[in-house]
């Protein structure tokens, strides 16, 4: 079990065994993609003649261990029989068998199966069928009365379903019918339309170590329909971590089993850097929010109301020195030793949402924009000229002279003209709102 310093772990052992070390009743999702039926790949071939056999003890666990309210999702391929002389490559059936089973033996209860359709199916040659593009994602509950989180999976309506909705009274049908009752109108739910039993997208891209790579969206939909952040998720066949980097990246806790030790590492491996990266993440929201505060509480009796201190940009609505909204990105400086100058304080200038490689914009469409760096030490506040920075690269680096800050520790505000002619204003706390004026004004 994951030890109460540590919200992942994976473990070199056979599913399983792994599975009956873990505490009865302890998981809320066990979410896997076992071996498929007849398939050959390099961690074995699991035969359909066999294969409820092999199954068994990872089913017979996940029994034990699921709580009350757990669910068991397996995505499974029915790979064909292998042709003869004398008959066809058949389908298998045997995936048909065990969702039956599932029921039957085992006493689960079926919420659906599910299809994921592959935007990008592999070439098989076949000749004897259709070309393969779908899986199947046996999604079962250990109750019979189970509850989902729908309106954490929906899907944007489209167009013209909300032109639709907009236009059309919906009146009972006369042929006996009776999906509409009685006349009426649908008004879209704002979370969205409910999600499909459908899911489409291209296989994973990815040329890692492992053979069957599977993309992200799959497991992220079980997780956020079956569990809530601290909820456990175990994936017996945790292959190159895919479960696991869902469920950690959504604050979920993450137990993984796979009999290959170079699986393990590689699964480890990715879901260390993802913590490294949310860690980093969380240090500069926390950062962001600080800073944010700390200007909302310099502008002191001149703020009406503001948006969330954690939010990007930071909305603010003032009174003086003209009532209006203020559309904040603010920035913490830097005076990092080895830079092209050592008289320089910096900060990196990157829009909420853009990735590396785009052009970033101020949005203005809500209010005058206000762009700002804050350095904690000397307490000091600089505010420029955001239409000097446009179409700015992905992490610019935006740099002052020290001076500046230095002369705002002397004077209410500082002020100075880069090269490009852009005017910075300098100010300790007690006089942003000063400083602000001059940038509205000046």
């Amino acid at each position: 079990m994951i030890s109460e310093d540590s919200i992942f772990e994976i473990e070199c052992i056979d599913g399983a065994k792994g599975l009956s070390s873990l505490p009865d009743k302890s998981v809320k999702l066990i979410y896997g993609s076992p071996p498929y039926p007849n398939a050959d790949r390099n961690y074995g071939n699991w035969a359909s003649n066999e294969y409820i056999d092999k199954i068994s003890p990872f089913i017979d666990e996940a029994k034990k261990k699921l709580r009350d309210d757990g669910f068991l999702v397996i995505n499974i391929k029915a790979n064909r029989e292998r042709a003869t002389t004398s008959l066809n490559s058949r389908r298998s059936l045997v995936v048909e068998k065990l969702a039956i089973l599932l029921e039957e033996k085992w006493g689960f209860y079926c919420v659906d199966i599910e299809i994921w359709i592959k935007d990008n199916p592999v070439p098989t040659g076949l000749r004897v069928a259709c070309q393969d593009a779908y899986e199947q994602n046996l999604w079962f509950s250990v109750s019979p009365k189970w509850k989902i989180n729908l309106d954490a999976i929906r899907r944007p309506y489209d167009a013209e379903s909300l032109k639709a909705y907009a236009n059309n009274e919906y009146k009972p049908r006369h042929n006996g019918l009776s999906y509409v009752r009685k006349a009426k109108y649908i008004v879209p739910n704002p979370k969205g339309a409910l999600p499909l039993n459908v899911i489409k997208g291209a296989v994973s891209g990815k040329q890692g170590e492992h053979q069957a790579m599977q993309p992200g969206y799959i497991p992220e939909k079980y997780i956020l329909a079956t569990t809530s952040k601290g909820d456990l998720v175990v994936d017996p066949w945790v292959g190159s971590g895919t479960t696991g980097y869902e469920a950690i990246k959504l604050g979920r806790k993450f137990i993984g089993f796979d009999i290959s030790q170079e699986y393990v590492a590689i699964s480890n491996r990715l879901i260390t850097e993802l913590i490294d990266i949310m860690s980093t993440k969380a240090k500069v929201s926390k950062q962001r929010e600080i800073i944010q505060r700390k200007f909302v509480e310099a502008l002191g009796s001149a703020v009406k109301s503001h948006s969330d201190f954690d939010e990007r940009p930071l909305a603010v609505d003032i009174t003086e020195p003209i009532r209006t909204k203020l559309i904040v990105y603010i920035f913490p400086a830097t005076h990092p030793p080895g830079g092209r100058s050592a008289d320089e304080y910096k900060f990196n200038l990157a829009a909420p949402n853009q990735e590396r490689g785009q052009k970033g914009n101020f949005d203005n469409s809500e209010g005058i924009v206000v762009l700002a760096s804050y350095e904690e030490e000397l307490d000091v506040f600089v505010l420029y000229d955001p239409e000097k920075h446009k179409d700015f690269a992905y992490n610019a680096n935006v740099q002052c002279k020290s001076s500046l800050l230095y002369d705002a520790l002397d004077n209410k505000v500082a002020f100075a003209t880069k090269n490009n002619g852009e005017v910075l204003m300098a100010a300790r706390p007690e006089y942003l709102l000063q400083a602000l004026r001059h940038r509205l004004f000046d």
